[in-house]
């Protein structure tokens, strides 16, 4: 943007070539400023570029965003934080189109104006935080210049497949020159987050399971069935071994009676179809049905 240049500026108000505003006074013959539609459409992208750039959506008659904005800044100035980022990716992109690709972690179609920490680039120097667009991607704003991306730079992950909630820590030393310099990105976080227990790696059915992160699995279930055995089908598969499992039976007045399991060890085959559960004890009121719980992996 630049100063107020229109012909009735007041010329060089605050040094040469800084030109400002002045009153008018017609009895002197003085005219005041004029206001053109250049001037007030440079203060106002100068304005929107601060609010948009830190990641705030501009409001009518919300009055305080450009200082909401500014502090935000400087916190993550201070902080090494940079504005949280939509996507990330897995693998190398093509730096172009909304559409999904094999590398990316958006799930569907992103929107035109997301952010994504592109992670994984086979050149070094094309990696960084981009905005998308229906056509060719740019840097973001605030990570395409001198001093805006640093050793220890961290970028926060919001949504994605595999990566959602996650952060990450660019660990490149020296002297960075954005798009010559190799970046990389490190995971900060633990890697773990909602996403790891819940969605497919859950089931709260009467039977159902929870996986766990590095592979284990329990399963639960119920069975309502007669006095002796019953066939049980997995919730799911256990892709490679049954550790344990162990159930109880109720009899008609709530007691549980122990009984035992049947199974064959995982070299046999049996992580997935059914299973028998078989009491280990005579008891012809018990009619409370079968509870069991299994562990493999």
């Amino acid at each position: 943007m630049d100063r107020i240049s229109t012909p009735t500026k007041a010329l060089d108000l605050f040094g040469v070539g800084k030109h400002g505003f002045r009153d008018g006074n017609l009895g002197s013959g003085i005219l005041p400023t004029d206001l053109n539609a250049a001037f007030f459409n440079d203060w106002q992208e100068e304005m929107m570029t601060i609010i948009e750039a830190n990641g705030f959506t501009p409001t009518a008659g919300l009055r305080t965003q450009v200082y909401q904005a500014i502090q935000f800044m400087i916190a993550t100035a201070t902080s090494g934080m940079k504005v949280p980022v939509r996507y990330t990716t897995t693998a190398n992109v093509v730096l172009s189109g909304l559409g999904t690709q094999a590398g990316g972690d958006w799930p569907g179609a992103m929107t035109a104006g997301d952010r994504v920490l592109v992670k994984d680039q086979a050149t070094g120097a094309d990696c960084g935080i981009y905005v998308a667009a229906a056509g060719p991607w740019v840097r973001a704003t605030d990570a395409d210049g001198t001093n805006e991306l640093f050793p220890s730079t961290v970028v926060s992950v919001q949504e994605g497949t595999a990566f959602g909630d996650s952060q990450w820590m660019q660990t490149t030393d020296g002297t960075i020159t954005i798009g010559t310099t190799a970046l990389v990105f490190a995971r900060k976080d633990s890697g773990l987050s909602t996403s790891n227990f819940t969605g497919s790696n859950q089931s709260k059915a009467t039977s159902g399971y929870q996986k766990l992160p590095g592979g284990l699995i329990i399963q639960w279930g119920y069975v309502s069935s007669q006095i002796g055995q019953a066939s049980v089908t997995w919730p799911i598969a256990f892709p490679n071994a049954l550790f344990t499992a162990v159930s109880n039976v109720a009899d008609s007045s709530g007691s549980l009676i122990n009984i035992m399991t049947k199974y064959v060890p995982a070299a046999s085959g049996l992580t997935s179809g059914t299973f028998m559960l078989q009491q280990s004890v005579s008891n012809a009121t018990a009619s409370g049905g079968y509870s069991w719980i299994a562990i493999g992996w």
